[in-house]
């Protein structure tokens, strides 16, 4: 099952911002984004339009909204269209700490095998802390809920409205060493329930360490 889910993604997007207020900026932007499976006969291609508006509410704070609509295009099954939503909270609460909230509505991968993909309505927020001017600690959570409706249910789903929820929680360290090498370091909480009618379980939970070196160039 494992060799089903090794996939490649590649995702382009541009948007173009105009400032028609002080505090108040509008603008339109487009993503294609694309997706296949190393084994398994399954993915998609999606286009996205949509226009955007970002409102500096404070100084510290800012919202910015997206809208529009996905034109899907599934490997397997019939093309379709979806909505196309998502919300950018961020709150500087210090000279030193700072709050996101993310919230989107989009087309995202599928773990359910026969699927091309899911509309997954996501959740996530993070927390960040700057200790030093080199070291930060971050808390980052996130929740899912996705869905195969439309042309996303392939040959092997059961029906059209199998349900996955996902959720994970991560916390650790970052060094930056030097402008471009980070050292990384944490722990990750995740797990998926799967609500599907056909004979695979899905459902698991996973918990893992994690070191590591990012670089940035």
């Amino acid at each position: 099952m494992g060799q089903q889910q090794n996939s490649i993604e590649n995702t382009g997007t541009q948007t173009i911002n105009y400032s028609i207020l002080p505090k108040v900026s509008t603008g339109v932007g487009a993503t294609v984004d694309n997706i296949t499976y190393d084994t398994a006969n399954r993915g998609y291609t999606t286009y996205t339009g949509f226009g955007e508006g970002t409102w500096q509410v404070l100084p510290s704070l800012s919202v910015t909204g997206q809208g529009g609509g996905t034109y899907i295009v599934p490997l397997q099954g019939q093309d379709s269209v979806a909505p196309y939503g998502a919300l950018t909270i961020s709150w500087t609460l210090g000279e030193r700490s700072s709050l996101t909230f993310n919230y989107a509505n989009s087309v995202t991968p599928s773990d359910e095998i026969g699927a091309n993909g899911q509309i997954s309505d996501r959740f996530n927020s993070t927390f960040r802390y700057d200790i030093t001017t080199r070291l930060s600690s971050h808390l980052q959570g996130s929740f899912t809920h996705a869905n195969t409706s439309n042309g996303l249910a392939g040959s092997g789903t059961a029906n059209n409205s199998e349900e996955e929820d996902d959720y994970y929680l991560d916390t650790g360290l970052t060094y930056q060493y030097n402008t471009y090498l980070n050292l990384d370091g944490g722990i990750t909480l995740s797990g998926v329930d799967s609500n599907n009618s056909n004979t695979t379980n899905n459902s698991y939970t996973r918990d893992e360490v994690y070191m590591g070196v990012r670089g940035t160039y």
